[in-house]
């Protein structure tokens, strides 16, 4: 019982948290704090604790004597035939109890086969004269069942009572009159208190708060920051030569890699990609290079050199 009190003070919070009001109230209640929210509030540990041990003691007393009741008034007149005063009780009263049942049997009988027909897919009554008549004939008879549920109605309630005392959680009268429970009513108010003082939302708030006071307003000036897109970093100097001389070695390897010779834009517009094998370039590839480099040099001999030898001829 205290496992499942907890699971369901868990899922009350969690509903309360949500908004949902009317799974703790038959009416529309606001969350806020109040006098007699508080003084439940603080008196609610010590009020279930005593509605506990008294609802274990009633327990306790309640099924000792219903198993006594069972063990000398059915298993031993079973076993021993002493003290069979009940089982005479029964066989004396056996016709009525037969023909109860005999007239409980059918009437669900005749309900099913005889006044319920079924059309194009829905129900309705049939014979209602029938149904009238055997309604009247047996008014006396379920007077007499009517008796025997009112005494087992009487007998489950007490048991589930007795047995749901010890929990505040839920109450023992109906929905309409929860409000005249007042153990129900001690958690139903100190719910409020514990709702309203411990919601998610309202501690992330309070807690932004919090840290915004106590660094001095550095976090208001972060989130002024990110909100217009400003975010000042000012690392500190030694993080800063770090990082110059990271950058430093990341430069000078990336210029002596000759994996990357290949990639860079100068070496791309002199060479052509079938003449690098690997990221290193072929040596036939650099004398071919060095070549089209004296051929391209000489071009411009040649074509100075035709001016003056028409000079010459002329």
């Amino acid at each position: 019982m205290i496992m499942r009190s907890m699971i369901l003070h868990r899922s009350n919070l969690k509903g309360l948290y949500k908004g949902d009001i009317y799974s703790i109230y038959n009416s529309q209640k606001t969350i806020r704090p109040s006098k007699p929210g508080i003084v439940c509030w603080m008196g609610l540990t010590g009020y279930q604790a005593a509605i506990v041990c008294l609802g274990m003691v009633i327990q306790t007393v309640v099924f000792f004597i219903c198993f006594l009741f069972l063990v000398f008034l059915i298993i031993i007149p079973v076993f021993y035939g002493r003290n069979i005063i009940v089982f005479e009780i029964a066989g004396k009263a056996w016709p009525g109890w037969v023909t109860l049942i005999l007239v409980t049997a059918l009437q669900h009988v005749t309900a099913k086969f005889a006044f319920i027909k079924k059309e194009a897919g829905t129900t309705d009554l049939n014979n209602r004269e029938s149904l009238f008549l055997l309604t009247y004939l047996l008014f006396l008879i379920n007077t007499l069942v009517g008796l025997v549920v009112a005494i087992w109605r009487m007998v489950i309630t007490a048991l589930y009572n007795i047995v749901h005392l010890g929990r505040i959680d839920i109450s023992l009268l109906h929905r309409t009159a929860e409000s005249y429970d007042p153990a129900y009513r001690y958690y139903a108010h100190s719910l409020k208190v514990e709702v309203s003082q411990s919601h998610p939302v309202m501690k992330a708030f309070c807690g932004l708060l919090v840290d915004m006071m106590i660094e001095g307003g550095r976090v208001g000036q972060k989130i002024r920051d990110a909100e217009e897109g400003i975010q000042e970093n000012r690392p500190s100097k030694a993080t800063s030569r770090r990082r110059i001389r990271c950058r430093w070695q990341l430069l000078y390897t990336l210029v002596n890699n000759p994996s990357l010779l290949g990639s860079r834009k100068h070496f791309q517009t002199m060479q052509t990609s079938e003449s690098v094998l690997n990221g290193t370039p072929k040596c036939s590839t650099k004398k071919g290079s060095k070549k089209d480099t004296g051929m391209s040099a000489a071009e411009p001999v040649q074509s100075t050199e035709t001016p003056s030898n028409q000079d010459k001829t002329d």
